[in-house]
């Protein structure tokens, strides 16, 4: 990621960064709900 960035390709690491947002914050409310659900 820093590497694309040297080189400037910006719009590649804006797609890494929103791909890894994606998966961090939805990876999170799963398992929050998940969990949610087994302690109800």
């Amino acid at each position: 990621m820093l590497l694309n960035m040297m080189i400037g390709k910006r719009e590649r690491i804006w797609d890494l960064y929103e791909e890894y947002l994606r998966e961090k914050y939805l990876y999170v409310s799963i398992a929050e709900i998940i969990e949610a659900k087994e302690s109800a």
